[in-house]
């Protein structure tokens, strides 16, 4: 996917996925749909400044100060990255 550079949106939703590497070369990428994968690192998702909807709920991330930071940076989106121990699906998801 590293080399299809103007991609932006992906689906890769139960997919056994365990890292989204090749989001790093993907600055188009607006929509990433990656939920209950085995995904822990997001540092590939630091270029996507275009990102408009991201989906990694039910994954490994544990990140939490990464996990702020993104909602952040993606304030106007809607961010889901809940985890099998996060007990509330309204605190993965903001809008």
């Amino acid at each position: 996917l590293g080399f299809c550079t103007k991609l932006d949106d992906i689906d890769i939703k139960n997919t056994r996925a365990d890292n989204i590497s090749f989001a790093e070369n993907l600055p188009n990428l607006m929509w990433l749909k990656a939920a209950n994968n085995q995904i822990e690192d997001l540092n590939a998702l630091e270029g996507c400044s275009q990102m408009y909807y991201l989906d990694l709920g039910n994954n490994q991330i544990t990140d939490e100060k990464k996990k702020k930071q993104l909602r952040k940076a993606y304030s106007m989106s809607v961010v889901c990255m809940g985890s099998p121990s996060s007990p509330s699906p309204s605190m993965a998801c903001s809008p």
